[in-house]
């Protein structure tokens, strides 16, 4: 693993195959979260020319080098700096929504979690619909069923309260289980 500094002083990690050909692209800078290049890179869009298309990113750069175009990539881990071929994943727009954090005006401290007349409601969302799991007395209770139906549901883009730690995987080992999926 290896780090490039962005502009504002943050640090994008990259696997140590694709160091030397992301640090030739930039300088990036940090934007939305996100490692972006500097400078525009124009493209043509439905209404005319555009500044910012996926190849400005740089995780789409990394399925860039690989050879793997495709339109949404998922982080893992969630960390939008770490792109380490790991940590990133094609996904459809439904399964990158899947896995996000909880919102910013929870309360119970857990995702799909909710407080109703002094118990605890477990609930989840599944092709757009609300799913009430059931009612718990903690809310540990209510975020642990939760998960479980989020596993049930969502594989692994679940979105999950009670996670284990991600395991790196070698580059190359990734690399040809991502050439197989697309090959498919």
């Amino acid at each position: 693993m290896k780090e490039i500094q962005l502009r504002e002083g943050e640090l994008a990690l990259v696997d140590d195959e694709t160091h030397s050909y992301l640090a030739a692209l930039g300088p990036w800078r940090l934007c939305e979260g996100f490692a972006r290049r500097t400078g525009r890179v124009r493209g043509r869009g439905r209404r005319g020319p555009k500044a910012l298309n996926k190849f400005n990113f740089m995780h789409h750069e990394v399925f860039r080098f690989i050879g793997i175009d495709t339109e949404l990539i998922d982080f893992r881990d969630r960390n939008r700096l770490n792109c380490q071929l790991w940590n990133l994943r094609p996904a459809t727009k439904a399964q990158d929504t899947r896995n996000r954090t909880k919102q910013s005006n929870n309360t119970s401290g857990y995702i799909g979690v909710y407080s109703t007349q002094g118990r605890w409601l477990a609930s989840i969302t599944f092709n757009g619909k609300q799913m009430h799991i059931g009612y718990y007395d903690t809310p540990e209770e209510a975020a642990r069923a939760r998960d479980n139906e989020a596993i049930r549901l969502h594989g692994e883009f679940a979105s999950l309260n009670f996670f284990e730690p991600i395991v790196p995987e070698p580059f190359d080992v990734v690399l040809s289980r991502l050439r197989q999926a697309v090959a498919a």
